[in-house]
């Protein structure tokens, strides 16, 4: 994937791509520790096609001489990521409790 544009639009592509992958990998552990099968199945496809993505997104950028930003937003989107799949997880599991 080719990036254009400057520092700070190739910082919001590489924390979009680091969030959405570590969400995943997130969502992933919630549904492998769970026993959800079929879902943990359709995660890992969605986990290979977003880490294959953020890898070369991210490597573009930094080939490309990525600045402070490009640095941060990786860093930034990995604990975004994570909680974001975290919060997820407590909201439906309160719908399931209300819905039970």
């Amino acid at each position: 994937m080719r990036l254009k544009g400057d520092g700070m639009a190739e910082a919001v592509v590489v924390f979009l791509s680091q969030f959405v992958f570590v969400m995943l990998k997130g969502t992933q552990q919630i549904n492998v520790v769970k026993g959800r099968t079929v879902a943990a199945m359709g995660v890992s496809f969605a986990l290979g096609v977003c880490g294959l993505s953020t890898l070369g997104i991210v490597t573009t950028a930094i080939n490309r001489g990525g600045n402070w930003c490009v640095y941060a937003a990786f860093l930034v989107g990995g604990p975004a990521g994570i909680s974001a799949a975290m919060w997820r997880e407590k909201r439906c599991q309160r719908k399931r409790n209300i819905t039970s």
